[in-house]
């Protein structure tokens, strides 16, 4: 009888053991943080006002934020806006056959067809950590949702100036929108803060 029990024992052992490794994997494949061969686009964590440097410190900005999330650290990343001369159409590395998708592993897009086509799959509203953004959702850009330049002429001085006694703005993007507004919507005041989109090369 002894012997009897502690077979039994090791078989419901061995079931819950199996039941939760298989539990596991189930919760893994669904939360969806797989970013392996894949292109990560986030939107930072921090704001900034409109003459955070150019477009250049812009790049900065998103690399060292990056660095911060073990998975993201050393892998390279653009910021999402134009200056006068600069843009993503232009300055970017296109992946056709590569999908795009959040720091938590949610696809945005399947290829850089689809990122710069009207409408994504999921608006970038993770940051680098992979955490949800719901406040100060606008997001300097000065870029169409096709990468192209918005506007050559308001754009902070080519985000080097906020001089809030003078009337100089630049073109934002509101994060929570998947469609042509996550790129474009609306001006802001170059002494707002707001956030970068930053896309992996």
């Amino acid at each position: 009888m002894e012997k009897f029990n502690f077979t039994l024992s090791l078989i419901v052992l061995g079931v819950v053991f199996s039941v939760s490794i298989i539990y596991a994997e189930m919760t893994k494949e669904s939360s969806g943080n797989d970013i392996t061969g894949k292109k990560v686009v986030f939107l930072t964590s921090t704001t900034h006002q409109g003459d955070f440097g150019g477009v250049a410190d812009a790049d900065i900005i998103c690399n060292d934020l990056a660095a911060t999330n073990a998975e993201l650290a050393g892998r390279h990343f653009k910021a999402w806006i134009s200056d006068s001369t600069y843009s993503p159409i232009n300055c970017f590395t296109k992946h056709h056959n590569i999908p795009y998708v959040l720091s938590n592993g949610d696809q945005i897009a399947e290829n850089w067809g689809q990122l710069t086509n009207t409408t994504l799959e999921h608006a970038i509203n993770i940051d680098e950590k992979g955490m949800l953004i719901n406040s100060y959702l606008d997001v300097w850009t000065n870029t169409t949702y096709s990468g192209t330049i918005y506007d050559k002429d308001n754009n902070c001085i080519n985000f080097t100036w906020r001089d809030i006694t003078t009337q100089n703005w630049a073109y934002i993007g509101d994060s929570s929108q998947r469609g042509k507004k996550r790129s474009i919507y609306k001006s802001s005041s170059c002494h707002k803060e707001n956030r970068l989109y930053c896309v992996e090369q």
